[in-house]
């Protein structure tokens, strides 16, 4: 004779476990749409960050030899003349070293233009660190340097006395770019490729094999240091 009673039991029990399974089952369901999601969005953050990296590298790249260009408008030169024609150390001046004084300041006014790609620098410090790793971060502190090294150049430069050739031939090869690959000669220029090359070397892969930027492929990528770069 069948127990119907402890059928019932048993078909109450099983039910029950039926129903710890499948709330055991929807969690996890749910953790893995979660987790599903976090992945994505951290992977188009830091696809998102590369492409911003890259970019404002290359921004940067090209304001400074538009800062740096040897080439000028007379426009230019009465720009700066204007500013400067107010302080009584250029008032003093004879017309030779005010036209040197002139260029100092041309290159200060070019670099003005640029306020907002420089100040943008500091913005993307932060995640590229983040995402990427302090080597990234400091190609993009190298950027900046060379935007500092110029601006002090052409500050030194409108005052140089021109007593010490080499010390002035350092600061003229700082603020212009004449095309020159040697760091000797152009140092600056140089400094800038070296750092977009890093940068490249570890942001344009990413950017052109996407799934380099998942979490299985999120390891921080080292970059050769400036010593190792030749």
């Amino acid at each position: 004779m069948i127990d119907w009673a402890a059928t019932g039991s048993m078909i109450g029990a099983l039910a029950s476990w039926a129903g710890v399974a499948a709330v055991v089952y929807a969690a996890w369901r749910a953790a893995n749409t979660i987790d599903g999601f976090r992945q994505e969005k951290l992977f188009e953050r830091r696809l998102e960050t590369a492409d911003d990296v890259l970019t404002l590298a290359y921004r940067i790249k090209r304001n400074l030899a538009a800062v740096r260009s040897p080439m000028s408008g007379g426009n230019e030169s009465e720009a700066a003349h204007e500013i400067l024609k107010g302080a009584k150390w250029y008032q003093s001046l004879p017309e030779d070293k005010q036209r040197q004084a002139q260029q100092g300041q041309l290159i200060r006014l070019r670099l003005k233009r640029y306020d907002a790609d420089w100040e943008r620098i500091f913005d993307v410090m932060p995640k590229a660190r983040a995402y990427f790793g302090e080597d990234v971060e400091a190609q993009l502190q190298k950027l900046w340097q060379q935007v500092t090294r110029v601006n002090v150049s052409a500050d030194m430069y409108s005052t140089d006395k021109r007593t010490d050739h080499d010390f002035t031939t350092k600061i003229e090869q700082d603020m212009w770019d004449m095309g020159m690959t040697v760091p000797e000669r152009n140092p600056i220029g140089v400094a800038v490729d070296e750092a977009i090359d890093s940068l490249e070397s570890v942001l344009l892969p990413i950017l052109r094999d996407p799934s380099l930027g998942t979490s299985q492929n999120a390891h921080k990528p080292q970059i050769a240091s400036d010593e190792n770069s030749d």
